[in-house]
């Protein structure tokens, strides 16, 4: 099925598309667009940080790993992504 800007088909209905809006958010202080809906865990698979120790913060909310699949981006957010790095 042919896919068109701002349309997902999904793969077991593909008559159904579901539509997604643009946004954009604050990414470690610069603009970042991202389609909506999303959650701060999609933005970081979309970043391939998904499985990469860091600390989230969302509005200046620190957000815990637990809650990141539930914690939906909006408009406007400021995301904070900070990597853990070790070494000395």
């Amino acid at each position: 099925m042919p896919q068109s800007p701002g349309l997902v088909y999904h793969s077991k209905i593909d008559s159904f598309p579901l539509f997604l809006d643009p946004m954009r958010i604050r990414l470690n202080g610069k603009p970042h667009d991202v389609t909506a809906p999303l959650s701060v865990a999609e933005l970081l698979q979309e970043l391939d940080l998904a499985e990469t120790a860091m600390a989230v913060a969302v509005n200046r909310t620190v957000v815990r790993k637990a809650d990141r699949q539930m914690t939906r981006l909006q408009e406007g957010d400021e995301v904070e992504v900070i990597r853990a790095v070790a070494g000395g």
